[in-house]
């Protein structure tokens, strides 16, 4: 005789999307010293298997920085003038829910030391 297993979840419930993405490229802005901003254009991709009525955030969330309702995929081109770090939401507008995220990181070059020279000979000849 089969028994009926308790569980959290029931039937109707949406089955969240768990496969939506959220890429930048370049994902990265490298600048001489800290606190020089950079200033780099970006395209922000989202792709996901089911429509969502989509809103992109700059953490932390105020404003949206766009929006689009009911879509699968969207592209944008933007240019970032940043001195720090930004990370990035794609947020479902009418779940509240965050869908993905990305980080576009604000990088300091820092030079390796110079080698030292050896001075072998090649002694061959």
């Amino acid at each position: 005789m089969a028994t009926q297993q308790e569980h959290n979840w029931s039937p109707e419930s949406p089955i969240e999307d768990m496969t939506a993405t959220l890429t930048i490229k370049p994902t990265t802005c490298v600048v001489k010293q800290q606190g020089e901003i950079c200033k780099q254009g970006i395209i922000i991709s989202f792709v996901s298997k089911q429509p969502h009525n989509l809103c992109i955030y700059q953490v932390p969330k105020e404003t949206p920085l766009w929006c689009k309702e009911q879509t699968r995929q969207a592209e944008l081109n933007v240019t970032v003038t940043a001195n720090k770090s930004i990370e990035l939401q794609a947020v479902d507008e009418d779940k509240g829910l965050v869908l993905a995220t990305s980080s576009f990181i604000h990088s300091v070059f820092e030079p390796v030391d110079k080698r030292k020279r050896r001075n072998y000979g090649i002694g061959i000849l």
